[in-house]
């Protein structure tokens, strides 16, 4: 397990000398984190990274060597001490075309990043949980017309920043957990979301909504799940 540990860490400081030849991923959800890159160092070994994000330390350098990668089309880089220099990074990357799912949750980035964000606009997945993002940010990413999956959990947002969304993007998921968001906000970006909407899970845990108000919405718009 440690040697395993070690050759990890060091073929992440050797990005910027691999050439990649592959890329898969796994791990959808918060906690244990793996992103797998098959690369080919310059001897022409191939080997398999997995850069465990909540353990791996990764920083804005070790970002800055992924511009060169041209085939990645999943980042997650969760629970590291990345700030909004990794952002600009990954959007000025050879890849960036590519990147449909980006995880930034618990890092150090702000409101200046959704500008960068913004101009990913194959981004499907978008998680932004515990990040310094606030409703004056959100408004940027109206322009991410093929976003999905959005979470906002432990944010600064509240029903404005709700509202932006619902106005401008079609979302399937929206995790607003732990946020300034009422029961008057969440139903208008649900109202919002109606004329073409099939589903849409939206996040509420420790918002205070009642039972009685949940059911209530469900027989409005019965597509509509909570996950609480």
């Amino acid at each position: 397990m440690y040697q395993e540990m070690a050759d990890e860490q060091n073929a992440i400081n050797q990005l910027n000398s691999y050439n990649e030849v592959s890329y898969e991923s796994r791990g959808m959800g918060i906690g244990g984190f793996l992103l797998h890159l098959s690369l080919e160092d310059p001897s022409g070994l191939q080997v398999v990274v997995g850069i465990d994000a909540e353990v791996a330390g990764i920083t804005d350098s070790q970002i800055d060597n992924l511009r060169n990668m041209r085939f990645i089309e999943s980042l997650i880089l969760a629970r590291n001490s990345l700030t909004d220099r990794s952002v600009k990074s990954i959007v000025e990357s050879r890849f960036a075309d590519r990147l449909n799912y980006l995880e930034l949750g618990n890092t150090d980035i702000t409101n200046e990043s959704l500008s960068d964000l913004s101009r990913l606009g194959s981004l499907q997945f978008l998680g932004l949980n515990s990040t310094g993002v606030s409703d004056e940010g959100i408004v940027k990413l109206r322009v991410l017309t093929n976003l999905k999956t959005l979470t906002l959990c432990d944010t600064d947002i509240t029903d404005l920043g709700l509202e932006y969304l619902g106005q401008y993007l079609k979302l399937k998921e929206v995790d607003i957990t732990s946020t300034q968001c009422t029961a008057a906000g969440i139903e208008r970006f649900i109202s919002l979301q109606a004329p073409n909407a099939n589903k849409v899970l939206i996040g509420v845990t420790n918002l205070g909504l009642t039972e009685e108000w949940k059911e209530s919405v469900r027989k409005s718009y019965p597509w509509v799940r909570f996950l609480d």
